[in-house]
C-alpha cells in the first residue's frame, strides 16, 4: 500500500479479503500498484492483515476485512467515528484489530478483542470504532497494533500494552498471557523521548530521537521467524 505525494492511494500483493480497494475487478492477487477509487487528499494509511485504511480528506476510509461490520469490504467505505472531537493524527492496523489517534489525545478502538487487546476491559468483539475509557488519563500520543495486542506511547513518554502479553515484555510467571486495559511496560524507561513505534504481527521496533551528538537509537523485541530478539 502507498500514497503518491497527491493524496493518490495504491495497493497491490494478496486480495482474498478484498484489502486491495479494487471491487471485483481483483481476485486473488495483484502483481503491481493499482489505483483504488474513490480516495482523494490522502495522508495517513495504515494495513492490517486483511484489512486497509486511508485518511483522505480527513475522513477514515477502510476496506478489507476491516472489522466495522460483519461483511468484506471491496471498495473503500467511509467509517463513522461517534463523538471524535478533532483531526486524526494517526491510524493502525494489527491482525483483526485497528486503532486512530486524533491531536486532542481520543483514542478509539474496533475489531477483534479476545485477548483485550481493545484495552476496554471485557473480551466482546466490537464493530464500531470505541473510544477508550482512559484517553483522557492516558494521553496517548502515539498508538501501534500488533497481532493481538496494542501498544500506547503516553505524553509523559510511557509504554502501554493491552492485550495478549508480546514476546519481550516482562509478565510474572503465575499471571494470565493478556490483560483487558491498558498496562504499563515495567522494563520500558519511562520519560525517554520517543520518534516512533512500530509493531508487525509478533515483533515490535521503537526510534529514540537524536541530535548532532547523540544519534537515534534502534530497539527490537518480539519473534521474527528467525527466533526471539
Amino acid at each position: 500500500m502507498m500514497v503518491s505525494l497527491q493524496g493518490a492511494v495504491f495497493t497491490m500483493g494478496s486480495n482474498e479479503c478484498g484489502q486491495l480497494g479494487h471491487g471485483d475487478s481483483t481476485v486473488g492477487r495483484c502483481g503491481e500498484p493499482t489505483l483504488v477509487e474513490g480516495l482523494a487528499k490522502t495522508r495517513l494509511i495504515a494495513c492490517g492483515a486483511y484489512s486497509s485504511f486511508a485518511v483522505s480528506s480527513d475522513s477514515l476510509y477502510a476496506w478489507g476485512a476491516a472489522r466495522i461490520s460483519e461483511e468484506v469490504l471491496r471498495s473503500p467505505v467511509k467509517v463513522c467515528i461517534k463523538s471524535i472531537n478533532s483531526k486524526i493524527k494517526s491510524v493502525s492496523a494489527g491482525l483483526n484489530h485497528a486503532a486512530v489517534l486524533t491531536d486532542n489525545h481520543e483514542l478509539f478502538l474496533w475489531g477483534a478483542n479476545s485477548r483485550g487487546q481493545l484495552g476496554l476491559d471485557h473480551v466482546e468483539d466490537s464493530f464500531v470504532p470505541t473510544a477508550s475509557p482512559d484517553f483522557q488519563k492516558l494521553m496517548a500520543t502515539k498508538v501501534s497494533c500488533g497481532q493481538e495486542f496494542t501498544f500506547v506511547i503516553t505524553e509523559r513518554n510511557e509504554m502501554l500494552v493491552t492485550g495478549k502479553i508480546p514476546f519481550g515484555v516482562e509478565q510474572p510467571a503465575d499471571e494470565p498471557d493478556y490483560v483487558q486495559t491498558f498496562q504499563s511496560v515495567a522494563q520500558f524507561e519511562s520519560g525517554v523521548d520517543v520518534l516512533q513505534i512500530e509493531t508487525s504481527r509478533f515483533a515490535s521496533i521503537l526510534v529514540k530521537p537524536g541530535n548532532d551528538s547523540d544519534p537515534k537509537e534502534l530497539f527490537l523485541w518480539g519473534e521474527t521467524p528467525l527466533g526471539l530478539f
